[in-house]
């Protein structure tokens, strides 16, 4: 599961092909399992063909403007939810990426 995380990173964040998702090192961050409200269905990557959500995608839901206080709020808002079945949080190189495995094309 973990070569697959990071490939949908690595992708996610273009960091290929410059560091391939083999060299890529992430954190997988244990979390709650408070249910959030995401339409998993719209958030599904071209490549990846999974579901994902960033903190920015949270600001924008929530109207929030685009600043450290409000990113912090939302990725409080994504640890919240990461202890569920099949989600994922990922963070790499101080960015964050809430994986959820169950929604897929």
């Amino acid at each position: 599961m973990e070569d697959e995380i990071k490939k949908i990173v690595a992708a996610y964040f273009g960091f290929k092909p410059t560091i391939s998702s083999e060299n890529l090192e992430i954190n997988i961050i244990p979390g709650g399992k408070e249910k959030i409200r995401v339409k998993w269905e719209e958030h599904i990557g071209n490549l990846s063909g999974v579901a994902r959500v960033s903190p920015l995608d949270i600001m924008y839901e929530m109207g929030w403007e685009n600043n450290e206080e409000n990113y912090s709020r939302a990725v409080e808002m994504l640890k919240s939810a990461a202890g569920n079945e099949g989600y994922y949080l990922v963070e790499v190189k101080g960015k964050y990426l809430l994986i959820n495995t169950k929604y897929r094309r």
